[in-house]
C-alpha cells in the first residue's frame, strides 16, 4: 500500500486554514438560521439551533482535517474485499 508522504510545514498552515473554512461556513448558516427563527418566532430558542449547527460545522471539520491528514489510511482491506475490488 502506498502512503501519501506529508511535508512537515504544510500541515501547520493548510490544518486550520481548512478546519476555520468549513467552521465558517457553519457558523455563517447559524446565523441566518438564528435570524430566521427569531423572526418566525418559534418557540425553541433559536441560540441553541446556532450552537447544534456551530458544533456539527467543527465536528465536520475535524473529520475533513483528519482524512486529509491520513488518519484513516491505517486500516488493512482484508483479502476477501480486495478481490471484490479487483
Amino acid at each position: 500500500m502506498r502512503q501519501a508522504k506529508i511535508l512537515f510545514p504544510l500541515p501547520l498552515f493548510y490544518g486550520p486554514y481548512y478546519f476555520l473554512g468549513v467552521f465558517a461556513f457553519f457558523t455563517h448558516i447559524a446565523c441566518i438560521h438564528r435570524k430566521r427563527v427569531t423572526e418566525l418566532g418559534w418557540k425553541v430558542p433559536a441560540d441553541t439551533h446556532a450552537k447544534i449547527i456551530m458544533v456539527m460545522g467543527a465536528i465536520i471539520g475535524l473529520l475533513i482535517l483528519a482524512g486529509f491528514t491520513g488518519f484513516f489510511q491505517g486500516l488493512t482491506i482484508p483479502d476477501e474485499y480486495r478481490n471484490l475490488l479487483g
